[in-house]
């Protein structure tokens, strides 16, 4: 009797120890989707506010360079920090170009500091978009429709995918 006392602990223990790591890879899981979502929502609001909402066309001055400049360094820096995190494997398995966006970050970087004038990389704003459009197929609608919390970002990016023809 006592063994099988000592047996049924043992699996109870192995049981829990299962269950808890698996609660706690998933709440890693959702909260590298979040932090995911930030970046791309970061990423967004500093290249629309890069243009000048008057003339439709890209800032010129220095201080808008230097601000978009700064939001893509933190996102780079950001985007180190996620790749510890388990939905980083997942997400790279399902968006190949995760790597290539990360690329373009780091080139985009490369050419703000060594141009003197302020130019943004179309591409980069494609992987962007292409990101943006498989996290969003794998959440739910809700979130999206009006009032809902990404509503805003994701008006914002189907604007900008009109108007830059993406």
């Amino acid at each position: 009797m006592e063994n099988w006392i000592a047996i049924i602990g043992i699996v109870a223990s192995i049981i829990a120890a299962y269950f808890t790591a698996k609660a706690t890879i998933n709440a890693e899981k959702r909260k590298g989707k979040l932090l995911l979502l930030e970046l791309i929502k970061k990423y967004l609001i500093s290249f629309n506010s890069s243009w000048d909402i008057n003339t439709k066309k890209l800032k010129t001055d220095n201080i808008a360079k230097e601000q978009y400049l700064r939001v893509v360094e933190v996102i780079e820096s950001e985007f180190k920090d996620l790749s510890a995190n388990p939905y980083y494997l997942d997400l790279a398995f399902k968006f190949p170009n995760l790597t290539m966006l990360q690329v373009y970050v780091s080139r985009e970087i490369a050419e703000l500091r060594n141009r003197p004038d302020f130019v943004l990389n179309t591409e980069t704003l494609k992987h962007w978009f292409q990101l943006y459009s498989l996290v969003k197929g794998n959440m739910k609608k809700k979130h999206f429709i009006k009032n809902g919390q990404y509503y805003q970002i994701d008006t914002l990016i189907e604007e900008w995918r009109e108007i830059l023809k993406i």
